[in-house]
């Protein structure tokens, strides 16, 4: 290739260099040092998340984070929830990081340890549907991926649909529908632990849509925070919610210490008669506030925690 190609090429692709290179720097410097760690582990450990979520979450968080440099510096720290500081764990415990992300392994541990959990049906991981509890054929379930994240695929089936699910279907399980008498549609907590056992916040996540059966953001569901862990609801639905509100704290601190901050999924189900809260699941690399979060002092006090957790973890 003669030198006048090569001086062709140089003036096309130099400016784009260039153009890279400045946005890494203004990237960079819209970053924190906590921030650039977290960054660093998610990039490095991508390719050992097992989450299944739907495209739209995914291109939702790539269009964001490629506009933190053309935005203040809380930018980033809003669009990426508090969700970015716990990626330390797929870099330093991957094999507990892929085991916190999948649904059975929540319900063992949820009856090991006495909380209450949806009934499991049956599940489909590859080949073989298993089934754990037997099921009525004209009872309304709910089925979701194993691994799902943000209401993902989450369905009604009737037990007598279950069967022919299954053929065309895997990475799947069928649970217990809940029904929260109380609210009368889809409705559910958000509480975030910390790894010294601590409740850092609770949120209150509900959908008006009444044919909606997740009330996660992704599904329409309507995040407001409840200040000081106070909600505003009713004697009894405090009075549950407190009671599995110590377990799933003592569950944390016990167990998981390792674990920045743990986001357990918790429901009400009622009928007439009695009233319990149930918890769906945990999550780790979890949403702790909403990307539209105007009291940002909530992001501060947060941070506060990680870096303290950091020190201490020689993260």
């Amino acid at each position: 290739m003669n030198s006048k190609i090569w001086k062709k090429l140089y003036l096309i692709i130099y400016p784009f260099i260039f153009i890279i290179i400045i946005y890494i720097l203004l990237f960079l410097s819209k970053l924190d040092d906590l921030d650039r760690k977290s960054m660093y582990y998610l990039i490095k450990n991508t390719h050992t998340f097992n989450i299944v979520a739907s495209n739209k979450t995914y291109l939702t968080f790539c269009y964001q984070t490629l506009l933190v440099p053309f935005n203040e510096k809380i930018y980033f720290e809003k669009c990426s929830e508090g969700a970015i500081y716990t990626s330390y764990l797929y870099e330093l415990y991957p094999k507990l990081g892929a085991q916190l992300n999948d649904k059975l392994y929540w319900a063992n541990i949820f009856k090991k340890f006495n909380i209450n959990h949806p009934n499991i049906i049956c599940y489909k991981k590859i080949n073989n549907l298993n089934y754990v509890n037997d099921f009525d054929d004209d009872k309304t379930y709910i089925t979701k991926p194993i691994n799902g994240a943000g209401g993902y695929k989450v369905k009604v089936i009737k037990g007598k649909d279950i069967i022919e699910f299954s053929k065309n279907n895997s990475n799947f399980l069928v649970q217990d529908k809940l029904f929260d008498c109380f609210y009368g549609k889809a409705r559910h907590f958000r509480l975030n632990t910390l790894y010294n056992g601590d409740i850092f916040s609770l949120w209150m996540l509900k959908n008006v849509d009444s044919d909606e059966i997740a009330s996660n953001q992704a599904n329409g569901g309507i995040m407001t925070y409840c200040n000081n862990y106070d909600c505003r609801l009713s004697y009894i639905e405090q009075t549950n919610l407190d009671k599995i509100k110590v377990k799933l704290q003592n569950l944390h601190k016990n167990i998981y210490a390792n674990i920045l901050s743990i986001g357990w999924d918790i429901v009400i189900h009622c009928d007439v008669a009695n009233s319990s809260c149930y918890c769906l699941e945990g999550n780790v690399c979890a949403l702790v506030w909403p990307p539209d979060i105007e009291d940002t002092s909530i992001i501060q006090r947060y941070k506060k925690v990680v870096r303290k957790f950091y020190i201490e973890n020689n993260i």
